[in-house]
């Protein structure tokens, strides 16, 4: 396991749903790269978290804190 953070940023209240999500870095050779499955099973798709700027989806933004680095297999829910 990694010892990184994953935070989450508010961007637009109109766009926010009742779903929970996932995050797994799911790429073994990248450990910037997400993919993000919505509760409904809907997959919301593939991610760079070192892209700028940060990756957004349904009205909020996920970002790495910086502190510490993720590894393959972390998620958060």
């Amino acid at each position: 396991a990694g010892a990184g953070n994953l935070n989450v940023t508010i961007k637009d209240s109109s766009q926010l749903s009742t779903f929970d999500y996932t995050v797994t870095f799911s790429d073994k050779t990248d450990p910037n790269k997400i993919t993000v499955l919505r509760s409904d099973g809907k997959a919301m798709g593939t991610f760079d978290m070192s892209a700028t700027p940060p990756p957004t989806l349904d009205g909020f933004t996920l970002a790495l804190d910086g502190k510490g680095t993720m590894a393959f297999g972390d998620s958060f829910k």
